[in-house]
């Protein structure tokens, strides 16, 4: 699996190994923001995304999909708002954010992208995290930034190896 960043061209890499496709686009520039997995022989076309275009390749399988256009999720699976046990209260505020979804102040929850997407390296069943920060935090600082004070909100779903959503975004944190 490769991360790249968009929009820069890319080269062709020749496989050493037969398991790893020939079509496995390489980075212009070694200094990029890139991590290699062309082992696994799947691949998401860009590792950070603000709302550029993001797609889903597998060589192996003849799979190139989509993930985000137009500032939005492409096939968005809808959000969870149920909030698992171990995330319900944030030590750092003293806040129960059991009903977090009343603290969504600045975007609405249908997948459009106003802030960043990451995709992480696949794990060892070959899902890769997809964390969405559905609303940056908004302290005002000494530039006048920020005059509302809004607690940052990060979701979180995963790829599996052909590039599906495995399960709705649920809430990875709330932070101040």
């Amino acid at each position: 699996m490769k991360f790249s960043l968009p929009y820069q061209k890319a080269q062709v890499a020749k496989a050493e190994d037969p398991k790893i496709p020939s079509r496995i686009q390489q980075p212009d520039s070694p200094s990029q923001n890139t991590v290699h997995h062309a082992k696994e022989g799947f691949f998401v076309s860009c590792s950070l995304s603000y709302g550029v275009p993001v797609n889903f390749i597998n060589d192996q399988k003849d799979i190139y999909k989509p993930l985000i256009r137009d500032h939005a999720f492409v096939g968005f699976p809808g959000v969870d708002e149920a909030v698992e046990e171990g995330r319900r209260y944030n030590r750092h505020s003293n806040k129960n954010y059991s009903d977090w979804i009343k603290y969504v102040a600045k975007t609405p929850i249908d997948g459009y992208i106003e802030y960043y997407v990451v995709f992480s390296r696949p794990d060892e069943q070959g899902k890769t995290k997809v964390s969405w920060m559905l609303q940056s935090h908004d302290t005002p600082d000494e530039s006048g930034f920020g005059m509302e004070n809004v607690p940052e909100i990060m979701l979180v779903t995963y790829l599996d190896k052909n590039g599906d959503y495995t399960e709705p975004f649920r809430l990875e944190s709330v932070k101040w």
